[in-house]
């Protein structure tokens, strides 16, 4: 996880700051879909993600807090990170890296990273899809996963 957040920082030094740092305004999205997986605990379930991008002196960077379920919402896997906003079309389109950690329900460690894609459609309603590889230190058996999220997002 820290290569990938020194890979996130170094693509943030070489795209220069912000000539509008001070004028970005704050971005919250709300983000509930589905999952597919490989190599995870579960093939599939229900997704839910908040995404906040504070502005101003943070620029670019937020956090990002996600709950992915394995049998509905009673079990499931919690992650949270850093996002570094790699591009935006704010009327349209976002493009989001990502870098997590988290834990499974069974208190496997996780940790991971990935790329969101967002479009929105009318106003602050969207559709999201994240691609992301994460490693499950689960003893033994620590194991790759790769996922994929489809989602409805409100929020700009």
């Amino acid at each position: 996880m820290a290569g990938t957040l020194g890979t996130l920082v170094l693509i943030s030094l070489l795209v220069g700051r912000d000539a509008q740092a001070e004028d970005r305004p704050p971005h919250l999205v709300l983000q509930t879909g589905i999952y597919a997986a490989l190599g995870s605990p579960a093939s599939c379930g229900p997704s839910l993600a908040l995404d906040v991008l504070p502005g101003s002196v943070f620029e670019r960077w937020g956090l990002r807090a996600e709950y992915r379920g394995y049998k509905g919402l009673a079990e499931g896997s919690i992650l949270a990170g850093a996002i570094f906003e790699a591009g935006a079309s704010r009327s349209q389109l976002a493009l989001k890296l990502l870098t997590f950690g988290g834990m499974t329900d069974a208190a496997a460690p996780i940790i991971g990273a990935g790329v969101d894609w967002s479009f929105w459609l009318l106003g602050p309603i969207g559709i999201s899809t994240v691609a992301d590889v994460q490693i499950i230190i689960d003893g033994s058996s620590t194991r790759p996963a790769l996922s994929a999220v489809l989602s409805l997002h409100l929020g700009k």
